[in-house]
């Protein structure tokens, strides 16, 4: 074989395949594709056998279409139209298991499919229609709060643009010599976004801090980039100990916010919302956030906040419930002196 005769073939197949769409059967025919000059290439390939050769990604492909929809909460009767784009769209089998799928009546199609989304990016960059982030992008603090870190609606950076926003937080409980910055995404897309909505997580940074300094004297600091390739640079460093750490986050989700367009907070039902967070279960392993924005001292862990201000938890106090629960629970039994979850300490029953 030539040396250039792989992408000699690689363009005929391309030519073919395209072909083949609208034809029932085509042959590859090079002259001078050997050394042999008495040698030539000629191989007839028909629509079928292309079909069989191509079933098993196809078959991945409807899948994973399946996949999206099932996610989502969404039949495949709920879609009220299936717009076929790129130049697979031709594929006659691509179109029948779409049909299948959606029916035909909702698959639509269209003359320029091949070149829509060129079009559209062209028509973009013509209207100067900046990429917006659609969902917004939280920093989980301690008790189960969240910080909105960068805002659904918040304009992407173009060519040679970065944007850039920073934080002052501080440590609530260093105990473990640890920092941990949690970054998440509610499944609710807009700005309307509620602390009972799903949240997946995006990333953790943990940078050391001083496990014998005092809640809230650590401080804190995280930074975060998007630069003019969509990728999300987050950095976080600690003032005492000095530790930095950072990473990077590729699974950013944007959009073109067009005149007239309403979040969920217009009213419009949102089909991404999945209803209340799913509660824990039995065996599942999370991680608590030990990071504020403010120094409240309703953030910090009873047992460590007795440990340094017993006066906190005087009963004219009112304290709230929580924090006493979980000073009590690491205090031991003034009987027995076993830990409070011991079974063999049955002191409070009055049974021996």
């Amino acid at each position: 074989i030539h040396p250039d005769a792989r992408t000699r073939l690689l363009h005929d197949a391309e030519t073919n395949k395209i072909a083949l769409s609208t034809r029932s059967v085509v042959t590859f025919y090079r002259q001078g594709f050997f050394r042999n000059p008495e040698a030539t290439l000629e191989y007839r390939l028909t629509r079928d056998a292309m079909e069989e050769m191509t079933r098993d990604i196809v078959r991945t492909g409807i899948g994973r279409i399946s996949g999206l929809l099932e996610s989502a909460g969404i039949g495949p009767s709920q879609v009220a139209m299936c717009l076929v784009t790129g130049g697979m769209a031709s594929m006659p089998i691509i179109r029948s298991r779409l049909n299948e799928l959606f029916g035909p009546q909702r698959v639509e199609v269209p003359d320029n499919s091949a070149t829509l989304i060129a079009q559209g990016a062209a028509w973009v960059a013509h209207d100067r229609q900046r990429l917006r982030l659609a969902r917004t992008i939280e920093l989980e603090l301690a008790r189960a709060s969240y910080l909105p870190v960068l805002p659904a609606e918040t304009e992407m950076p173009i060519e040679k643009e970065v944007k850039k926003k920073s934080y002052n937080l501080y440590c609530v409980d260093p105990r473990d010599g640890s920092a941990k910055f949690q970054l998440c995404m509610p499944e609710r897309i807009g700005s309307n976004t509620q602390s009972s909505d799903t949240r997946h997580p995006l990333g953790s940074i943990v940078v050391a801090v001083d496990s014998n300094a005092r809640p809230f004297r650590e401080r804190l600091e995280l930074e975060l980039r998007i630069d003019d390739d969509m990728i999300l640079h987050a950095s976080a460093w600690s003032s005492e100990i000095k530790d930095r750490a950072e990473t990077e986050f590729h699974d950013l989700e944007f959009g073109i916010s067009l005149p007239g367009d309403r979040d969920a907070s217009g009213g419009d039902p949102d089909p991404f919302d999945d209803g209340p967070a799913r509660a824990h279960q039995p065996g599942d392993l999370v991680v608590r956030s030990n990071i504020s924005s403010e120094t409240d001292k309703s953030l910090v862990p009873g047992e460590l906040l007795q440990s340094y201000e017993p006066s906190y938890f005087r009963r004219d106090a009112h304290p709230p419930q929580v924090q006493i629960e979980e000073w009590l629970y690491y205090q031991p039994c003034a009987v027995c002196g076993r830990a409070s979850s011991d079974t063999d300490c049955h002191c409070a029953s009055g049974t021996t």
